[in-house]
């Protein structure tokens, strides 16, 4: 629960785009260690009303002391995971956008 993406629940036409989503919420979770969305109902939330607070995540819920990634890299994780989670599936990056792309942030998790 809270993993599939907006177009999944609702029953629209879906891609590859929906494995980026998947893996936006699992690296949302793996860094401050509560679930981006607690449940479909929750994702459909954000999907209409955006509560959720992506860029500056990391800096707010886990201590400076504790959090092993430094601030650029924070940043730009929470950049890309605002991506990652974007409502609208043409607005995700790729696969190949991910793997490509010259982040820190998800070369700190040998990708």
């Amino acid at each position: 629960m809270g993993y599939r993406a907006p177009e999944l629940l609702l029953d629209y036409k879906y891609n590859t785009k929906v494995d980026i989503w998947a893996l936006g919420c699992i690296f949302f979770e793996l860094c401050t260690g509560t679930k981006a969305f607690e449940s479909d109902g929750a994702v459909m939330e954000y999907r209409y009303n955006r509560p959720l607070q992506l860029p500056a995540f990391c800096n707010t819920t886990i201590p400076p002391n504790i959090c092993i990634l430094s601030r650029p890299t924070l940043l730009e994780l929470g950049d890309q995971l605002s991506k990652m989670l974007s409502p609208e599936p043409q607005m995700r990056p790729s696969a190949k956008d991910l793997q490509t792309a010259p982040q820190r942030a998800f070369r700190t998790f040998g990708i």
